[in-house]
């Protein structure tokens, strides 16, 4: 019997994804969502951007910060997936300690555990809460 997939939950302070590099002056770059805005400018035309760093540089930052939604979104994804083989197999394991490092960095990121994300989306699924 086929499972019906999670919702994902879309319930972060952060801007949702996905997030577009553009470079409209030639100059620096900047990280807009797809549905408009923007979230980050990199480069001299600010006085807190990137003076001093190569455009080689900045562009490679502008390529992390563009994929920073999706990265997260793995990085929860395979969490979960690794937890769960370690639950059944080898709980103690080495692996252990990456689970904690990936809870605490989703953490850092959102201001939410993987536990409570898991229990929103399970909320959502079963229609209690309203996905933001």
């Amino acid at each position: 019997m086929a499972t019906t997939p999670k919702k994902p939950f879309t319930g972060f302070k952060h801007t949702a994804g996905p997030w577009r590099r553009h470079n409209p002056y030639g100059v620096g770059f900047e990280i807009r969502p797809v549905n408009g805005g923007r979230v980050a400018h990199l480069g001299p035309r600010l006085a807190y951007g990137s003076i001093g760093i190569s455009s080689e540089e900045e562009q490679a930052n502008a390529m992390l910060m563009e994929e920073s939604p999706q990265m997260l979104e793995v990085l929860i994804g395979v969490t979960r997936a690794l937890q769960r083989v370690l639950d059944q197999h080898n709980p103690d394991s080495i692996e252990s300690e990456w689970i904690a490092e990936a809870n605490e960095s989703v953490f850092r990121a959102t201001g939410y555990t993987l536990s409570e994300i898991r229990k929103a989306e399970n909320q959502v699924q079963l229609g209690l809460i309203a996905n933001e």
